[in-house]
């Protein structure tokens, strides 16, 4: 019993065979037809005539040698491909060669028919367009058309190969060999498999579906570094449950035609790592901070500055502990259902030096335009005391032979600001404070010229 559908000019061509012993074979195939139809029909045989793939009436190129496309003696349609032999040229025999090749070609299967039986007829085939195997020589044909079919000889999918058709022995001069409804078989791989979702981060228990072509197996292989799967591999049946780093491999198998291997790789969603309610800074006594995890997590943590994950555990989200009067790195992590977020950090630098009293003889000081003024500095600090003015140009501070003495002099009436600063030490820590200086002009005094006053 057979069943057979076929849809021609690159349509699928699904075919099942049932064989008397119970046996069945799928095979599933995609074809292209040449009905020489979409070429124009010349007279002149005694030349080559070119077909391009627009000339084709499936997209393929043909070289016709000492033939044409000809409306003479056609098998279906107005056109066929007719190929001739000149007994003034015995070795011009004439033949048709595809000039585009087809991957995974199988098989050819044709109309044909001579105007002479002397004509015999040969069909060849070859992976590059130019050194041809025969498939078939000597052929016999009738004036009456006939179907042949000839398979490529262990075809591979993944092999382009082109076809001839011509004569391989003629008696007459100008007898011919009408060739048409050539139909090319080929096998075609299935495409590799799509992932659902797309490689990248999954929450823990989330789980991956492998999709692929209609009538395809698939099968994967998973882990660290898996194997290329084969259909040997573990046949996907369900969505994949990720509960670790894992990679997929997979592919497609239809009628014993393997896609390309698909691979996508996962990692566990993090949760977000943990934040805490004092940043980072410089303290000088022991205080309390709180590390935070997102809701539904647990903590681990150290003060010590090492890996959180080797840590103390907290059965819960949050976590207040006290800084001590020492320079602390805190570490912690967020986890949930057994995956790490990643590492936070914040360092706390103690500095337990001592706050320097810092005074100043005054923080306003009202001078006239070159007067002197003095700001004199009281501190119990070792560190060195530096004066700054806002404007160096019209407003000079010196230290006085005492460093803790600053000398003001204005040549320009205005108010300006000094910064006054005391470096920190090994004992102490740093200080400043700011003055203002106004500065005004000088009273000028006029004299009276009393000389024209009489009584």
């Amino acid at each position: 019993m057979k069943q057979i559908l076929l849809r021609f000019n690159g349509l699928r061509l699904w075919m099942l065979l049932a064989i008397a012993v119970g046996a069945v074979t799928n095979v599933w195939a995609d074809t292209k037809k040449e009905t020489f139809e979409s070429a124009t029909a010349t007279t002149t045989y005694n030349s080559t005539r070119t077909l391009t793939e627009a000339q084709s009436s499936c997209g393929i190129g043909w070289s016709i040698y000492y033939g044409n496309v000809s409306t003479t003696g056609p098998i279906t349609g107005s056109n066929s491909c007719l190929m001739r032999y000149y007994s003034s040229a015995s070795s011009n025999l004439g033949y048709a060669r595809t000039t585009t090749g087809i991957k995974g070609l199988n098989n050819v299967t044709f109309n044909a028919k001579v105007t002479n039986t002397g004509n015999k007829m040969g069909v060849w085939y070859s992976t590059d367009g130019s050194t041809w195997t025969a498939i078939a020589t000597g052929v016999t044909l009738t004036t009456s058309s006939q179907s042949k079919s000839y398979d490529i000889p262990n075809a591979s999918v993944s092999t382009t190969y082109y076809i001839k058709i011509g004569i391989t022995a003629a008696t007459t001069d100008k007898k011919d060999l009408i060739i048409d409804d050539v139909v090319f078989t080929y096998s075609t791989a299935p495409d590799a498999p799509t992932f659902s979702p797309a490689a990248g981060e999954i929450e823990k228990g989330n789980t991956v579906s492998l999709s692929a072509a209609e009538g395809c197996d698939i099968y994967y292989t998973m882990g660290d570094n898996p194997a290329d799967p084969t259909s040997s591999s573990t046949a996907y049946s369900s969505a994949i449950a990720i509960t670790e780093a894992t990679t997929i491999k997979a592919i497609a198998v239809k009628d014993g035609l393997s896609s390309t291997v698909a691979s996508a790789s996962y990692t566990l969603l993090k949760p977000d790592a943990p934040t805490f309610s004092v940043a980072s800074k410089t303290f000088d006594a022991s205080f309390d901070m709180t590390i935070s995890g997102p809701t539904g997590t647990t903590l681990k943590y150290t003060t010590d500055g090492s890996d959180p994950a080797s840590g103390t555990a907290v059965d819960a989200n949050t976590k207040t502990i006290t800084i001590p009067a020492a320079t602390t790195t805190v570490k912690a992590i967020s986890i949930k259902d057994g995956v790490s977020s990643n590492v936070s950090s914040v360092t706390y630098t103690y500095d337990g030096r001592t706050t320097p009293t810092f005074s100043l003889s005054s923080t306003d000081y009202a001078l006239k335009v070159n007067e002197d003024g003095a700001i004199t500095v009281t501190t119990n600090s070792d560190g060195t005391i530096t004066f700054e003015s806002s404007d160096d140009d019209h407003l000079i501070v010196d230290n006085d032979d005492d460093d803790k003495v600053g000398t003001l002099l204005a040549d320009q009436a205005g108010v300006y600001t000094v910064t006054v600063s005391v470096t920190g030490s090994a004992t102490y820590k740093d200080a400043f404070d700011e003055v203002t200086v106004t500065v005004t002009k000088k009273a000028t005094t006029t004299a009276i010229d009393a000389s024209g006053i009489t009584n």
